[in-house]
């Protein structure tokens, strides 16, 4: 308790930790107006589609106009995350076996697909992911790159350990205190998030939304624990603070900013396997292109992911947002299997009313639409979720206790003197 209550104490008197807190906080509470914005305008706009599609579909007079659609709405839990796939179609329109023939071009959102800049577009494009691991891993740093060789250079080590004070009390104590100071900024944005959700135009809230939540919390407080008992790690390697602070600067430079980036250029995909995905249904083919490059399965920038937490971290947040490319190929997916339920339904039509595939004739009255297939989207379960995400889990979970280790075993060879 000693240690803790030290560190503790001292963590929150300095001025560091109040001025990272408030920018945590500013930009949490923009970013989360911005999406909630964002989730109900875009869901408003393609809820407008539906129905302007609902008042074609009953004004068809032949087989050939029978045009459904399947809108990609944002999940609730979006407002934590920016969407991978927001420059991609949100409305892809079916036709069944009249598609082919008949393109019909995504209304909402097409252009601005590509990434000139990856580099800059990751730091404009901030959500709750990205501020976790660009401001508080870079708090956590400031607050524990001194915690052991601090210590040694305060004389505090020494005295400790000439009294018999064990010293895997020492690595408890250090790293209860930091999670104790990491805590508080990062429940008050919890606390944020819950009155910005609940604030009119409320979005209510349920058992699914509960849980990803829960589960996003959890996550995070793992990410926080690997990044603290690094530091403590760093810090027993090192003999001097300032050493410890510049390896540390160094490793968060590399993992936030170089290696994300770096997989990202490694392999570039191929463009000839990517130029058709179904030819009866319209899709943007960009969005097949880079969704294809991230989804092969071949694709080593999948396997250079599970080296850096922080790419595990984002990946698992897009995951239990419903913002990630995999959630983009589900949607893709559905699209396609309701295509085929459409053209085996219009087969059925075109057979039983001959006529009527692709002629007009003035005294046709309305078509026979009983039976068409019910279109309705539903993004990943929970439980689907939960699956996408064990790779990452289990990737933060590996690097926590590596860390544990190395830093166990750094202390137990520190010298204190």
């Amino acid at each position: 308790m000693l240690f803790f209550k030290k560190r503790a104490s001292f963590n929150l008197l300095e001025s560091k930790f109040y001025i990272i807190s408030f920018v945590i906080l500013v930009l949490f509470s923009f970013n989360v107006l911005l999406n909630k914005k964002e989730y109900q305008n875009k869901n408003s706009l393609l809820l407008m589609e539906e129905l302007r599609n609902q008042a074609h579909l009953e004004n068809a007079r032949q087989y050939d106009q029978i045009i459904l659609s399947i809108s990609r709405k944002l999940s609730p839990a979006s407002v934590l995350s920016q969407d991978d796939n927001s420059n991609f179609a949100d409305i892809i329109y079916i036709g069944g076996i009249f598609s082919a023939s008949k393109p019909y071009p995504n209304p909402y959102k097409l252009l601005n697909y590509s990434k000139n800049n990856p580099f800059l577009d990751g730091i404009i494009q901030l959500d709750f992911s990205k501020i976790v691991t660009i401001f508080l891993f870079l708090m956590i740093i400031f607050l524990a790159y001194d915690v052991i060789n601090g210590e040694r250079e305060n004389g505090t080590l020494q005295l400790c350990l000439s009294n018999s004070f064990k010293r895997y009390k020492i690595l408890v104590g250090e790293y209860l205190g930091i999670i104790f100071t990491i805590t508080i900024p990062f429940l008050l944005s919890i606390i944020i998030l819950i009155l910005i959700l609940l604030f009119p135009p409320s979005i209510s809230f349920d058992i699914e939304l509960i849980l990803r939540i829960t589960l996003i919390i959890f996550v995070t407080l793992l990410f926080v624990s690997g990044c603290v008992l690094l530091c403590i790690w760093i810090s027993s390697l090192t003999r001097f603070s300032s050493t410890s602070l510049a390896l540390l600067l160094l490793i968060y430079v590399i993992f936030v900013f170089v290696y994300p980036n770096f997989i990202y250029l490694i392999k570039k995909p191929n463009m000839e396997n990517s130029l058709s995905y179904s030819n009866e249904i319209t899709i943007p083919q960009e969005a097949i292109y880079l969704l294809r490059s991230k989804n092969s399965k071949n694709n080593v920038h999948d396997y250079l992911k599970i080296f850096n937490p922080v790419t595990s971290y984002n990946d698992v947040i897009k995951s239990l947002t419903h913002s990630d490319s995999l959630c983009y190929i589900h949607f893709l997916q559905k699209a396609e299997y309701f295509n085929t339920l459409l053209s085996e339904w219009q087969r059925n039509k075109i057979e039983k009313y001959p006529s009527r595939d692709k002629g007009y004739n003035l005294n046709w009255g309305l078509l026979d639409l009983e039976d068409i297939p019910f279109i309705q989207y539903k993004p990943p379960s929970i439980s689907e979720s939960f699956i996408s995400i064990l790779p990452g889990f289990i990737n933060l979970l590996f690097f926590n206790v590596f860390c544990l280790f190395g830093s166990l075993i750094s202390l137990i060879r520190y010298i204190p003197v």
